[in-house]
């Protein structure tokens, strides 16, 4: 699973331009100090997670199979250690 992990470093990592352009927030929290949001890309299918601390601005992006989504979005650690 650490290989559908990418890791953004500080606050202001914005999305790619096509992801921006197509991408739907389906879901978002916050919880802890940490924004979560689950995100869908309209043309390619794909979801992923952004979790951002809110205090340190590090952030990191993980992919969501459509299967796990949900547990992604409310679990998005337990996604992020090696399988």
């Amino acid at each position: 699973m650490i290989s559908n992990l990418i890791v953004r470093q500080k606050r202001g990592a914005e999305p790619t331009p096509d992801e921006a352009s197509s991408a739907v927030e389906l879901a978002a929290r916050r919880n802890d100090g940490f924004d979560v949001a689950l995100f869908w890309e309209r043309r390619s299918g794909r979801l992923w997670v952004d979790v951002q601390h809110v205090y340190s601005g590090e952030s990191l992006r993980i992919a969501a199979p459509a299967a796990h989504a949900l547990d992604v979005f409310y679990h998005p650690f337990t996604y992020c250690l090696p399988a």
